[in-house]
């Protein structure tokens, strides 16, 4: 692929600093909000010959994809799984790729339940899903790209999901703007950049190492593909170099990258005029110190800034909310604070005003540069989740001109006015902010957000160390500063964090002793009702069956184990526990052996790729290693081993050889454990103490023998 000529040094878009690639695009366009952007989406995958690709934070099988008229002319279905199945049943030569982040439970609300399930097992062969958990701990896979045949590209800040969709006029009460289950949701605006040629071809080339990193699977360039352009969309450039800016977290074999940021700190640095901003989230303080130093060193610069009214939510107000009081309050300075103006974006008016959720991430300076993509102004984007921009710098007065427009475009947008009459009150000598104040009508406009100090308290504080963070999260993110692992605040914060601990362990125990649960602290009864167990002659098949049922959800065998010893004895219990550990394995194996490799790749991705270079060579004894060895959860192993077509026999005989060991030192343990808590005396203390020493030996032997098996 050739590269563009390099920028010079005054530019905004440097190679190497500020943007990963410098790219030629015959046509780019912005596309506002959801209907436009979904309608051209469609328009495009239409016209697919032979590949389709997406990446995203969230992926839906239930997003519509339809424009802002009428429903669709062509004859193919609105909801995205249908519509996927018609293209691949249309095109056999058709692949169509979902990437989408494995994402943490604190979104398992705001997400379809098993994506995997309705996106891939519910559709052809044709149409492959991978969750995406190559990431450090914290982080999250936020780029939202789809790329066409190699030869046209998405990127921006919509996903391919629910509650996106609106149109410009972000009308109060459009019927067709509901969730799937038939619930309104406020209006909703988003931005998204469409580009084809040389440009469409990078974000590919970043798509397919995306795809390798999560999967394991490397993908083909398209070669000599057909160019496309989604109908009814015209271009906002032609012949435009594009710069693509990324942000990637460093990872084990991935250095960090902050070209986003780079690009940020340069376009502020550099302006002399105005800087228009839309935003969701505002919290990185050293681009609000950089802003205030602009303006101080150009009298005649002006900010503004376009975000939501308030965060959604009380997770996202404890978290972002405090972080933008904070970068506001940086811009509060009397030298400064009347040029900078922070603005929510209002339909309707009086008890009917309803402010438009603003998730769009467009920046534009000076009629020099503009600025779209995935990442928000927080600390995530900047260094710790996965994030691609594109941006455009003029060259010449053609460029500054369709930026200039692109400006006047997103002004009438949010003012309900003309493009041309936005075009004339600039035209007049007046600022940004003075159009604004000018144009503003009581039924729809740009209103000014004031600071909010209520989101700044300590919880927040806390949580925000969590949820806004530039370096993967570790335990010492939550507990260093409390214990002195690392150097961190002193004083009251910490001092709160300790008092909420001590409130927490001080409920427990209230819990544990002034309520029916008192019952089960109670080692006698807790004894009795194991004897029981002991003695019933259902208990060996009801634990059978739950090495089988718990291994499919992926409950630790270490405490099956533990629970059969307490309940059987060391010498029954080992019997039971090794032939439940057996059949919990046969039958992961065998679901991994009915989903397929491909199916298992995708959805275990990171996970997979290391089972799979641990058992290479597939003989037993690297099956009893990994045994030994823990390198994944029980289950993943199973499902995995199955996968990749090694024969039933070796695999039970590597698993009883792997898990002989810790079995048997895990049922003395708890045989010793029930004992010690029943009867608390010398002999039984000091069977305890030894149980767990030859179980933690084994435990650490085996640790020193998989670094042994790793450097071998």
């Amino acid at each position: 692929m050739t590269e563009s000529r390099s920028r010079e040094p005054e530019g905004f878009l440097r190679q190497g600093e500020t943007v990963w690639r410098l790219a030629r695009a015959g046509r780019a366009a912005v596309l506002l909000d959801g209907a436009e952007y979904f309608g051209a989406l469609r328009s495009a995958l239409l016209q697919a010959r032979r590949s389709v690709t997406f990446v995203g934070w969230d992926i839906d099988s239930r997003t519509r994809l339809r424009g802002a008229g009428h429903d669709p002319a062509d004859d193919a279905p609105q909801d995205l799984r249908e519509f996927l199945q018609f293209l691949v049943e249309r095109r056999e030569d058709l692949t169509v790729r979902l990437l989408l982040w494995d994402y943490s439970i604190l979104y398992t609300l705001e997400r379809e339940p098993l994506p995997s399930l309705n996106l891939d097992w519910r559709t052809p062969s044709q149409i492959v899903v991978a969750l995406d958990d190559a990431l450090p701990g914290g982080a999250s896979h936020h780029q939202k790209i789809v790329v066409i045949d190699d030869t046209l590209a998405f990127c921006g800040g919509l996903d391919v999901t629910i509650n996106r969709w609106d149109t410009a006029d972000h009308a109060p009460d459009n019927p067709d703007r509901v969730a799937p289950g038939g619930e309104d949701y406020d209006p909703y605006h988003d931005a998204q950049m469409v580009v084809d040629g040389e440009a469409a071809g990078c974000l590919a080339e970043l798509v397919r190492y995306r795809w390798r990193r999560a999967t394991d699977e490397t993908l083909k360039p398209v070669r000599d593909a057909e160019p496309i352009w989604p109908d009814g969309v015209q271009p906002d450039f032609e012949s435009a170099e594009i710069g693509i800016a990324r942000t990637l977290p460093d990872d084990d074999d991935q250095p960090g990258v902050s070209e986003i940021y780079e690009l940020f700190e340069t376009s502020i640095r550099r302006a002399r005029r105005y800087i228009y901003v839309e935003n969701q989230y505002l919290t990185v303080l050293p681009l609000a110190d950089a802003l205030v130093d602009a303006l101080g060193r150009s009298p005649e610069l002006e900010a503004l800034i376009v975000t939501p009214r308030r965060p959604h939510g009380w997770l996202e107000t404890k978290t972002m909310g405090v972080g933008q009081a904070r970068f506001m309050a940086r811009l509060d300075d009397e030298a400064v604070r009347d040029r900078v103006r922070f603005c929510y974006p209002s339909v309707g008016a009086g008890e009917n005003e309803t402010a438009v959720m603003v998730h769009s991430k467009i920046m534009i300076v000076d009629d020099r540069l503009l600025h779209l993509g995935s990442a928000n102004l927080n600390h995530r984007s900047m260094a710790l989740d996965t994030e691609c921009d594109l941006a455009i710098e003029a060259r010449d007065t053609r460029e500054r001109e369709a930026i200039r427009a692109m400006l006047c475009h997103l002004l009438a947008h949010h003012l309900g006015h003309s493009e041309d009459g936005v075009s004339n009150e600039l035209a007049t000598g007046r600022s940004v902010i003075g159009t604004v104040d000018a144009l503003n009508s009581p039924h729809r406009g740009l209103r000014r957000l004031h600071p909010a100090t209520e989101y700044d308290d300590i919880i927040a504080d806390t949580l925000n160390v969590i949820a806004d963070r530039e370096d993967p999260l570790g335990p010492e993110a939550l507990f260093g500063d409390m214990f002195d692992a690392v150097a961190g605040r002193r004083g009251l914060r910490r001092a709160i964090r300790l008092i909420v601990i001590a409130l927490a362990l001080a409920g427990l125990v209230v819990v544990w002793n002034y309520t029916p649960l008192a019952q089960w602290t109670n080692p006698e009864k807790i004894a009795t009702l194991l004897e029981t167990f002991r003695t019933n002659r259902w208990t060996i098949p009801v634990l059978l069956a739950a090495y089988v049922a718990g291994g499919m959800v992926l409950f630790p065998l270490t405490a099956l184990v533990a629970v059969t010893g307490m309940v059987l004895g060391p010498w029954t219990g080992f019997l039971c526990a090794m032939t439940g550990s057996l059949a919990s394995a046969a039958a992961g194996f065998g679901l991994g052996r009915i989903t397929g490799k491909r199916t298992i790749r995708h959805v275990l991705g990171k996970r997979y790729r290391t089972i799979k270079r641990a058992v290479a060579r597939s003989g037993l004894f690297t099956i009893t290693a990994v045994r030994m060895v823990p390198i994944a959860p029980y289950t993943v192993v199973n499902m995995v081993l199955g996968a990749l077509g090694i024969r039933l026999w070796p695999y039970l005989l590597g698993t009883l050889l792997g898990l002989l060991p810790g079995v048997l030192a895990l049922t003395v343990l708890g045989d010793r454990l029930l004992q010690a808590w029943r009867d608390p005396d010398l002999v039984n203390t000091g069977w305890l103490m030894l149980a767990f020493a030859v179980w933690l030996a084994l435990a650490l032997g085996l640790r020193r023998l998989g670094n042994w098996l790793e450097r071998d």
